[in-house]
């Protein structure tokens, strides 16, 4: 299935760039002869034949800085893999990682950062010395690349890099257009990386609960129909709630709940309305702040009536006593059959890949029927990205082996890409075949906000902080934004010279 997905990309890749979330016409090529010469038209490079990379050979370590294996939720595990095992997405970093060195004698080393929570740390150190360690970091955008980019350590991948073809479909598309800066591009996700995919936004659902309440309808129809929405949602998640011990308050473990969730999950509720912190002029690719408006506005404020629900929403932060609040509270009530919806990311389908009850998995809601696509915010702060720094001193070296990992990755006899859809997101984690569609919707529409990577003038944490609060609205929000304006463009047009003063 994954494999069908990805050479369809590839095709499409040939007429049309993908931009999520976006009503667009994809006018492709010419059809027919142009004029009467008789003469084949270009149809550009055949993607699914891999790389337009010349025979070389390096015998060089590609060197990598990347997140490691310190953190249980979101570990590194599509850099480099020693042995086979029994894991099939550890077995196609292998064989992607063989067949590299076979071919182009690229040896791929990962250096762990020591602090997951400090990445950039040894990144800035590097780059501060001017040491040319890393080939590649893989860390998180959010205020690790974001403080890197502010510094000028970053290479513009659209100038610099010969052999990265950004046009091909073993890039995400999505992320080069959204995450670009006056047209350069520090960093992309793509195939040769999967936590990108792990912190795409999902919403889970608990099969057996839904089954126990008559009134909910057929979720997967709602999706078809266009009428998941942010209301549908927030009323069909008070349906499922239950004071069980009838107490009047609702406590983890005797209760039930509409919906279990997090701070980070604001943005993306927000975003399944197809709605941005920060966007950017279409033009100058400059970006400005898009969170004042009215749109955003009434977006906010329905996503609070569920976030600031604490009769129906269990709210990860607003929770204490617990070493991890995730695994101890919010897994736990999951897969013991006492919350209908669980508003996360997709790396949670591994997680729950031992659970007994059924359950599948639905793109998050729209603002309103109207609205054509389900949008899937991408956290920042979770994913992974390709990004390469300033000291680098062979960029010809290091952008081929950036693009023949990607797209073995792709493409390769074992692809990562077709691994980490059938293992993470397959039949043995979700048990029927509507989720793997709705799986496809996801993916079609991913969304990035640098608003959410760079956190200009505090705005993220100023949205972010309206959720969380029992019985909070959205009303003192406009207020909030006229004061935050100014900081945030400030800051953002401070990130915008630190760019132009480069060249």
């Amino acid at each position: 299935m994954k494999r069908f997905v990805a050479l369809l990309l590839a095709l499409l890749m040939l007429s049309t760039a993908l931009v999520a979330c976006k009503d667009t016409t994809g006018n492709g090529g010419n059809e027919g002869n142009n004029g009467d010469s008789g003469t084949p038209e270009d149809t550009g490079p055949n993607y699914a034949e891999g790389p337009a990379l010349p025979d070389m050979k390096w015998d060089r370590d590609f060197n990598v800085l990347g997140k490691g294996k310190t953190q249980p939720h979101w570990q590194s595990r599509d850099l480099t893999a020693e042995e086979i095992g029994d894991d099939n997405i550890n077995n196609a970093v292998y064989y992607r990682n063989n067949a590299i060195y076979e071919r182009y004698g690229i040896n791929v080393v990962e250096f762990e950062v020591a602090d997951y929570f400090a990445q950039e740390k040894e990144a800035m150190a590097a780059c501060q010395m001017g040491v040319d360690d890393y080939d590649m970091f893989c860390l998180k955008p959010e205020a690790v690349l974001s403080t890197l980019i502010n510094n000028g350590y970053l290479l513009d991948l659209n100038t610099t890099m010969n052999y990265m073809d950004l046009s091909a479909p073993w890039y995400d598309q999505n992320s080069i257009e959204q995450l670009s800066l006056a047209h350069r591009v520090y960093l992309v996700t793509g195939a040769m990386l999967i936590m990108d995919d792990d912190a795409t936004a999902g919403v889970f659902f608990n099969k057996q609960t839904a089954a126990e309440h008559a009134d909910i309808p057929d979720l997967y129809k709602l999706v078809d129909d266009g009428e998941w929405t942010i209301d549908r949602m927030t009323e069909i998640a008070g349906i499922a709630s239950h004071d069980d011990n009838g107490d009047d308050v609702w406590t983890v473990g005797p209760d039930r709940w509409g919906c279990l969730s997090e701070r980070s999950v604001t943005l993306a509720l927000i975003a399944g309305g197809n709605l941005r912190i920060i966007d950017k002029d279409k033009d100058t690719d400059i970006p400005f702040v898009a969170a004042d408006s009215e749109e955003y506005l009434a977006m906010l404020d329905k996503v609070l009536k569920l976030q600031n629900n604490f009769n129906v929403t269990m709210f990860a932060e607003a929770l204490s006593g617990y070493g991890d609040v995730w695994v101890e509270a919010l897994d736990k009530t999951f897969n013991n059959n006492k919350a209908l919806f669980y508003a996360a990311w997709l790396n949670r389908a591994t997680i729950f890949r031992d659970m007994e009850t059924d359950f599948g998995i639905l793109p998050y809601p729209k603002y309103d029927e109207n609205q054509k696509d389900y949008c899937s915010f991408v956290s920042l702060y979770c994913a992974n990205s390709i990004s390469v720094p300033n000291t680098t001193t062979d960029t010809d070296f290091v952008s081929f082996a950036i693009e023949a990992l990607s797209a073995e990755s792709m493409n390769g006899t074992n692809s990562l890409t077709e691994a980490y859809y059938e293992k993470t997101l397959g039949s043995k984690n979700i048990r029927d075949p509507e989720s793997k569609r709705m799986l496809d919707k996801i993916f079609a529409n991913t969304l990035f906000d640098l608003g959410y990577m760079f956190n200009w003038g505090s705005i993220c944490s100023t949205i972010m902080d309206m959720s969380g609060v029992s019985g909070g609205d959205a009303s003192s929000f406009a207020r909030r934004m006229t004061a935050t304006k100014k900081p945030v463009q400030t800051a953002l047009d401070k990130t915008i010279e630190v760019l132009t003063n480069q060249e």
